[in-house]
């Protein structure tokens, strides 16, 4: 039995399903993804058009043959469509409901990559992760607040 596949924006305005499983999840790291998210890789989550449905009315903004969706209330990003694969939506990995069920197997536009330690540290490897020095003073600094916590 599929799941239903859910998620949606940060204001509840838009809402998406998708009734049969996924074909592809990846990390995008092209210019115009990093731009478009506000972060240094995006992640997305992709279905065959035919099994998804929106409710409410998301706002669109591309250069052919991308285009994507977002929410005018909130500015939550949603998801993308390339207008050479039509039958294919993409969603953005933040947007879905459970996203931890969905981990990018894939790499896309590696070339395209910033580098490892692009904030001008030296990264670390702890448990497994890649942690650069600003994120290391952050997380300290939230374990000397009453209430921080640090999960890896």
């Amino acid at each position: 039995m599929t799941i239903l596949h859910t998620g949606g924006c940060r204001c509840g305005a838009i809402i998406f399903e998708a009734s049969a499983d996924p074909f592809y999840t990846s990390y995008c790291h092209c210019t115009d993804c990093r731009r478009a998210s506000g972060a240094p890789v995006a992640a997305f989550v992709g279905f065959l058009a035919e099994h998804v449905t929106f409710r409410g009315e998301a706002s669109i903004y591309g250069k052919f043959p991308i285009s994507r969706s977002f929410c005018a209330t909130c500015g939550a990003p949603i998801a993308y469509r390339d207008a050479r694969i039509e039958d294919q939506v993409f969603f953005m990995l933040g947007a879905m409901d459970h996203p931890e069920r969905y981990p990018p197997t894939v790499h896309g536009y590696v070339s395209e990559q910033l580098p490892l330690d692009f904030c001008g540290c030296r990264s670390t490897l702890r448990r497994g992760r890649v942690m650069c020095c600003r994120m290391l003073g952050l997380l300290v600094a939230d374990l000397q607040q009453p209430t921080g916590s640090l999960h890896f």
